[in-house]
């Protein structure tokens, strides 16, 4: 589900200039080096303009701006929550922090957020509809239709608008009117590719055809039963719930499509049971059918013979679940398309396992390397090299695939967007980001028949 961003205040540095003049020159150094692309030295110039006037509301809220935009969003609350003491009245502070709870799943807060944008500005668009957006992810469907009403009336011609009115028209089983909204979205805008997969998927149903599906089992893991073989993560779960709202929130896949198993409940078998049952069931999965497994946790090497991933009850060899049963497991999925979405370091592990011997390790890659086409296979790093966290972030690894997912990997192959990120254009976002983001260190790895084949994956569902 799109979401709309209300406009930045920067273009509040002439209104800086009739401000204390202390501060001043770091305040627009601060603005073009944002607008130059030199986000960190932006928060320092920030932040310096900051401690030369603490009441200094404007740069809060930028600083803010640009936190955001490189995902630390703990950061960016905290400036945005500063900017709104400083300044109560600042209708844009409370959309952006809004914005950032909605993203996080904190629904109620970013409720209480649009609404006292609403309140300051009666005249939101943006403010209804991103609290639209809240409201349908509570699935208060009826609320959520009465504030898409009004930002469409408040701005007339707003496609994504329609488009939501429609969703939630639909969830209430109203499909002759999600059906007029979503034809009037497109009208208004041709390339809303919300609007065209929604319409395409209602007349389906309508009709009794069954259209593909995508079903999702992701596993994210921060504390291991026996933590004194693995350390703590941080932001694994977190990644494992984004992932899966991707897919629900855009409509891709319903909930009966899709499993997340955080902490306790990803053991070995558990983890084994949900791919078989929700992946690989003839009953529900058909050919034409898309199915996915992301994992996000510890991943180890036990001396020369096996590698895989950590599940949560993993203390020695026999908890493992090694790639090549991951693969043997999927493969037996009646879907067509098979992806394997990994964050996972693969060095040696805890049990005391000799360093890997090159050749060793250039023979697993190139077994990795060989799988088909239809198996999408996508790791995070090297056999043999560590993946990297962050405590806001998670991975970055998962950082970015979800932002390629949304729409930023669609042209990166190319250059030309189509609307449908695929295969490859998401595996060039995500290993090009990574590596900038790890200084070379990590380097993402998908399997080369599947990079040839470059299968459509999702039409974009966010900007």
């Amino acid at each position: 589900m799109k979401k709309i961003l209300s406009i930045y205040v920067l273009c509040f540095s002439f209104a800086y200039s009739l401000l204390a003049q202390p501060g001043k020159k770091n305040f627009n150094s601060a603005y073009k080096k944002n607008e130059n692309g030199d986000f960190w030295g932006a928060i320092d110039d920030y932040t310096k303009a900051i401690k030369h006037d603490r009441s200094n509301f404007i740069a809060y809220f930028n600083r803010g701006n640009v936190y955001e935009n490189l995902g630390r969003y703990a950061e960016a609350i905290r400036d945005y929550t500063n900017a709104i003491q400083l300044y109560p009245l600042l209708t844009n502070a409370y959309i952006r922090r809004g914005n950032i709870h909605d993203d996080q799943g904190r629904y109620n807060e970013a409720i209480f957020d649009h609404s006292k944008a609403i309140e300051l500005e009666p005249n939101s668009s943006i403010a209804y509809y991103n609290r639209g957006n809240c409201f349908y992810s509570l699935k208060r469907y009826r609320e959520a239709i009465d504030d898409y009403s009004m930002a469409i009336q408040l701005k007339v011609d707003d496609s994504y608008a329609y488009n939501n009115r429609g969703t939630s028209y639909e969830s209430l089983g109203l499909n002759d009117e999600a059906i007029r909204d979503y034809t009037k979205a497109i009208q208004l805008n041709p390339e809303n590719t919300y609007a065209k997969s929604n319409l395409e998927k209602v007349k389906s149903k309508i009709i009794g055809k069954r259209i593909p599906k995508i079903w999702i089992v992701a596993v994210g893991i921060d504390n291991y039963l026996y933590p004194f073989k693995l350390s703590p993560l941080d932001a694994s779960v977190s990644n494992a719930h984004k992932f899966e709202g991707i897919f629900l929130r855009s409509n891709l896949a319903d909930e009966d499509q899709t499993e997340v198993l955080p902490n306790s409940r990803a053991s070995r078998e558990q983890i084994r049971e949900a791919i078989q049952r929700k992946l690989c069931d003839p009953k529900n999965v058909l050919p034409e059918d898309m199915v996915i497994f992301y994992f996000v946790g510890h991943g180890i090497l036990l001396g020369e013979t096996s590698f895989g991933i950590c599940p949560y009850d993993f203390r020695s060899g026999e908890q493992l679940i090694s790639e090549t049963e991951i693969v043997e497991l999927i493969n037996t999925s009646p879907a067509h398309h098979k992806i394997c979405l990994i964050e996972s370091c693969k060095t040696r592990g805890p049990m005391g396992a000799n360093v890997i011997s090159r050749q060793v390790m250039d023979s697993f890659n190139e077994r990795r390397k060989a799988y088909p086409a239809s198996l999408v296979f996508m790791t995070s790093t090297e056999i043999g090299k560590e993946s990297y966290q962050d405590k806001a972030l998670g991975g970055p690894f998962s950082h970015y695939l979800r932002l390629g997912l949304k729409g930023k990997a669609d042209g990166e192959a190319t250059g030309l967007k189509d609307g449908f990120v695929s295969v490859r254009e998401l595996f060039l976002f995500v290993r090009k980001n990574v590596m900038i983001e790890t200084s070379n260190f990590q380097i993402p790895q998908l399997n080369d028949l599947a990079y040839e084949a470059d299968i459509p994956l999702i039409p974009v569902i966010e900007n």
